[in-house]
């Protein structure tokens, strides 16, 4: 379904929708969380003798920084506005979202006949 998908199929139009709210809001976690990943990276590489718990905790926020590492006011303030577009942009998306899926699993009625 969403390696070829069909326009016309509310499927595969459900699954495009559920997989671009389900990146939106992995970013928006990102972003929010971002500035703690970057200082915990950057304390654990500052720790000299690292046990092997604290060695896989500073790859694990090293990968996490996905290369971000600054932490100037002007980049905290970029992530904080990019955070409220993405909210913004996330209401209408949550909306279609559960309404489609309150669509698909909204009982059916039977249709009285005259």
């Amino acid at each position: 379904m969403l390696i070829t998908p069909h326009f016309t199929s509310a499927i595969a139009a459900f699954g495009i929708v559920f997989l671009s709210y389900g990146a939106l809001v992995a970013t928006e976690i990102w972003l929010l969380y971002r500035e703690h990943i970057v200082r915990t990276a950057l304390r654990l590489r500052a720790t000299p003798a690292k046990s092997v718990g604290q060695y896989l905790a500073y790859l694990l926020f090293t990968v996490l920084t996905l290369g971000a590492f600054d932490l100037s006011e002007k980049a905290l303030h970029k992530d904080e506005r990019a955070v409220k577009v993405l909210a913004g942009l996330g209401i209408p998306l949550a909306c279609f979202l559960h309404g489609y899926a309150g669509f698909i699993f909204a009982p059916s009625r039977p249709t009285r006949s005259g």
